[in-house]
């Protein structure tokens, strides 16, 4: 898609209509795998038998419906169990191509062809919440370096151009394109003006369902093996194929140009957009390391409400508390499902269609944190949370099992530490405020309590403390454009966030002297591990860490 229509044009398809085609693609291809079984088996019986026919059309109902119900769930466990469990090389691509062949020896069990039980294998390995880029770009890179190359190659083989040099067959193959265009173009264009689409829209429809690409040519393929096609029909209907997908770029891209964009529609283009870029939005799997303690309860609170929102599967790590009698948090699951559901709820009224199940998984923390956690950094968590008490030392600094946290898993965490209010009741509505500087940090900690205030109806405020170095009216401009960017981080989240300019002087004080006067019970602060053999995050948030009177949470990134 990239190299034949650009980015603007992938933007193009990322409208309504474009997703629109995208679906409608989907629903034709898989009613058309159906009729395909039924026409080919009648084809190469010569006769219709009525026994055969209705278990295949029954059987692939149930296939389907077993497969977008149950099959949504099985596919993700075996996705997670393989991922999790298995230490050989590429063990979740090869999980996923057994997944296909599995589907597509069901579908030829029922009389439908195998590319049926391949496509719906797609469908759901795309659904799952663990399918991380990296998993991705594995498969990705298997389909274009294997599997389409041995495709399009033996399609070639296959096809003989020189019979379009014969002018019967050159006709068959300009009247072949005209009817498949006027017939896919005219039902699209006609289905968009009957469901009160404008002309502009019907247009775009019309051009973009007309391309025939692999699904024509697969087709084809089926008829030329099993003899209903020559290779003379099946260089022609090829041919078509060609045509009519090197046709689609321009038609869809003049279609589209003269079709004005909707304001409900620039803004989501807008979000989606910047969930591209967003540090937050685009994490995976959360790593949940906690013992009984407030700070393990507060942390499991803060995570399940992100899982919750954003569909993320957790892992609970339970650790023993401080103590020669003290047992691991084994309420720890439970207390991620209940915030989750509190914030799947509220996305639900977003998305009524959205996955509303959540994955939450336990183990057992060994007495060696280092090797716990180690064990969990090769299987897609990319987010930790650390909720264990004390996080604060009491000779000064960070106790150590924050440091042996963050040396096994050396990609994001949030170090939680739960203080007054939520110290005593860690499940209580959330009142965040967040330092902001302008740098990555803060902005990816405004962006996780926008994502926690989304979830939870939290309030949210950033707070911009000039320190005594700062002068004039740079540091005033520039705290300007830091609050106007942290106010479309809060409407990318359909959040206010409120802004509060600190003053100048000591930033510790201000912070603190704001968290009261407001009455926030969270301080979220963006922070980037310092080098040396001691745990430090710099000046303010090891102050934080010893005077605040609030709770208080680190989000570590690099």
């Amino acid at each position: 898609a990239d190299a034949m229509f650009g980015h603007d044009q992938i933007i193009f398809m990322r409208r309504n209509v474009g997703q629109l085609i995208v679906a409608s693609a989907v629903i034709d291809d898989t009613a058309g795998w159906v009729i395909i079984a039924i026409t080919l088996g009648i084809a190469t019986t010569g006769s219709v038998a009525l026994g055969p026919l209705v278990w295949t059309v029954a059987g692939t109902a149930v296939f389907l419906i077993l497969a977008f119900t149950v099959g949504r769930r099985a596919a993700f466990e075996l996705i997670r169990w393989t991922n999790d469990n298995l230490h050989s090389d590429l063990p979740v691509t090869t999980a996923i191509i057994g997944l296909m062949g599995v589907l597509a020896l069901i579908t030829a069990g029922i009389g439908v062809q195998t590319v049926l039980g391949a496509f719906i294998a797609g469908l759901l390995i795309g659904q799952s919440p663990i399918l991380t880029r990296q998993i991705d770009e594995q498969l990705r890179g298997l389909t274009t370096a294997l599997f389409m190359p041995v495709f399009f190659g033996l399609t070639g083989l296959h096809t003989d151009l020189r019979v379009l040099l014969d002018p019967t067959t050159a006709l068959l193959a300009v009247g072949l394109i005209i009817i498949a265009s006027l017939g896919k173009f005219g039902g699209a264009f006609l289905g968009a003006e009957l469901s009160g689409m404008s002309r502009a829209e019907a247009l775009a429809m019309g051009f973009g369902m007309n391309a025939r690409g692999s699904t024509e040519v697969i087709v084809a393929s089926i008829g030329l093996s099993v003899g209903v096609l020559d290779q003379r029909l099946f260089s022609v209907i090829v041919t078509m194929a060609i045509v009519t997908t090197l046709i689609m770029p321009p038609t869809l891209r003049w279609a589209l140009a003269r079709l004005p964009v909707k304001e409900e529609e620039k803004e989501r283009l807008e979000r989606e957009e910047f969930e591209e870029g967003s540090f937050v939005s685009n994490l995976e799997r959360i790593l949940l390391v906690v013992d009984p303690s407030a700070n393990g309860r507060l942390a499991s609170a803060l995570s399940g409400h992100l899982a919750g929102l954003r569909n993320m599967p957790v892992t609970v790590l339970e650790l023993k508390a401080e103590g020669p009698h003290a047992g691991p948090d084994e309420k720890a699951a439970e207390r991620v499902k209940a915030s989750s559901e509190e914030s799947i709820a509220v996305a639900q009224e977003v998305d009524e269609i959205r996955d509303n199940t959540i994955h939450v998984e336990t183990r057992i923390g060994s007495e060696d944190l280092h090797k716990s956690i180690v064990a969990e950094v090769d299987k897609g968590h990319d987010l930790l949370f650390l909720g264990t008490k004390p996080l604060a030392d009491n000779e000064g600094g960070y106790e150590a099992r924050a440091r042996i946290a963050l040396d096994a898993f050396q990609k994001s965490a949030v170090l939680v530490t739960a203080r007054g209010s939520l110290n005593r009741k860690p499940d209580a509505p959330l009142r965040i405020l967040v330092p902001v500087s302008g740098d990555n940090r803060s902005m990816r900690a405004i962006e996780l309590a926008g994502l926690l205030a989304k979830a939870t109806g939290a309030a949210v405020a950033a707070i911009y403390v000039q320190t005594a170095e700062d002068g004039g009216e740079r540091p005033r401009a520039s705290m300007e454009a830091i609050f106007e960017h942290v106010r479309e981080i809060g409407r990318h989240y359909d959040t206010e966030i409120r802004t509060v300019a600190g003053g100048r002087g000591n930033r510790e004080l201000a912070i603190l002297t704001q968290a009261r006067r407001g009455r926030y019970n969270l301080v979220m602060l963006g922070v980037a591990r310092r080098a040396g053999d001691t745990l430090s995050f710099g000046s303010l948030a090891d102050t934080l860490l010893e005077t605040s009177d609030r709770s208080l949470a680190l989000f570590v990134t690099s």
